[in-house]
């Protein structure tokens, strides 16, 4: 079985490792990306089951917004994530016009910093193409109850903000080392 592959754009280098090592222990795949340059030419190169964008990159010509219209134009089934700190209704306004411009039905506005959220969101996306594409009729039972408990998992992971810091304290000092 293939492993469910997500590609994530964000120009904070410690959320694009917080990301890698939450794919990690998903057993997902994932393909990284600091500019909104390299973000097509990812896209253009493999078929992903889901990319999440950052809506603001610092330097780029690009926002997520634009780059979702690109990928939609093209690939309209694609599955898209804009995770923000910024959302506001014209944000979400701008999704509704690159939807009906595209035909998109899988765009969706997440903000930041809601990591689960996030990841629920990706989950839920996914789990129809996971179905089909990774797994025979015999395991769709099975992966909607792994579904299930993943969630209860974050949940129970959510309730206790001392993890919570540990790992952000955790990511900041391995952000820190690699990217000096």
């Amino acid at each position: 079985m293939t492993k469910p592959c997500i590609l994530f754009a964000d120009d904070d280098k410690t959320m694009l490792d917080l990301y890698s090592m939450k794919c990690k222990a998903l057993n997902w795949e994932c393909d990284l990306s600091s500019t909104s340059d390299s973000i097509i030419s990812l896209f253009n190169a493999k078929a992903y089951d889901c990319i999440v964008l950052d809506l603001n990159f610092m330097g780029g010509q690009q926002t997520g917004l634009t780059i979702a219209k690109e990928i939609l134009n093209v690939r309209p089934q694609t599955p898209v994530i804009i995770f923000t700190g910024y959302a506001t209704f014209l944000v979400e306004a701008h999704l509704r016009e690159i939807e009906a411009s595209t035909g998109a039905v899988n765009l969706r506005l997440v903000e930041k910093p809601n990591s689960p959220e996030l990841f629920d969101a990706i989950r839920d996306l996914i789990a129809p193409i996971v179905a089909a594409k990774y797994e025979g009729p015999e395991r769709r039972k099975e992966t909607r109850s792994i579904r299930r408990s993943g969630r209860r998992l974050t949940d129970k992971i959510i309730e206790r903000p001392d993890v919570i810091k540990s790992a952000l304290v955790a990511a900041h000092n391995i952000g820190g080392f690699l990217f000096k």
